[in-house]
């Protein structure tokens, strides 16, 4: 950690604004080349479905099949068409019945 002297003199001399904005550049620019192959494929795969589901791009097909998948997902687990598959569904405990004899 920075002495408190040290830091004063950086804020004097005002270059503590230039450093962060140079390290701050520095690692945006580092950022952008992959080094790891598996960080690489899956920015490459976030590119390729962000450039498919574009509105310019849209294919009709891609919506019906993902209806296709929600009525097949919604018959599996007993979905309601008109439910939300993304809510969690409420459940309703019956009290246990307890013979008073001991």
């Amino acid at each position: 950690m920075l002495s408190f002297n040290l830091l004063q003199k950086l804020n004097v001399a005002g270059s503590a604004g230039r450093f962060a904005r140079r390290n701050i550049s520095a690692t945006s620019v580092l950022m952008t080349n992959v080094s790891d192959p598996i960080q690489k494929l899956f920015l490459d795969k976030i590119r390729e479905y962000k450039g498919k589901f574009d509105s310019k791009t849209f294919d009709p097909s891609i919506d019906k099949g993902y209806k296709n998948d929600l009525e097949k997902i919604g018959r599996q687990y007993n979905i309601a068409p008109n439910e939300d598959p993304t809510k969690f569904p409420t459940i309703k405990f019956d009290e246990p019945k307890v013979d008073p004899q001991v």
